[in-house]
């Protein structure tokens, strides 16, 4: 991403792509992106990819719940994320108890 002072800041697959527009709209959503991509990177070694104009977490052993939580939180249009932290949360939580429920109706 590029400032004013022509300073570039951010680094390749955790910016936001309204990040990368001049005068782009930086808002709550931008910081939901970027935890999108941290957790993706944490989890499978790579920061999300987009492939055919759709952002892709793979590589690793990840439920696809899981997957699916994450490609929210790093969908290119601000407005398909999460609307907050809080919600990102729940939707992990959500899946995680899920998880859960499979995980001890199988054993």
């Amino acid at each position: 991403m590029i400032h004013a002072i022509g300073r570039e800041y951010g680094s390749s697959g955790y910016t936001a792509p309204e990040q990368h527009e001049k005068g782009g709209n930086v808002a709550r959503e931008t910081d939901i992106y970027a935890l999108g991509a941290v957790l993706c990177a944490m989890l499978t070694g790579t920061p999300p990819v987009v492939v055919e104009g759709v952002p892709q977490c793979s590589g690793g052993n990840i439920p696809r719940e899981l997957s699916d939580v994450i490609i929210k939180a790093v969908a290119r249009e601000m407005q398909s994320r999460y609307a907050s932290v809080n919600a990102l949360r729940s939707a992990i939580e959500k899946m995680l108890i899920s998880g859960s429920k499979k995980k001890n109706n199988a054993g």
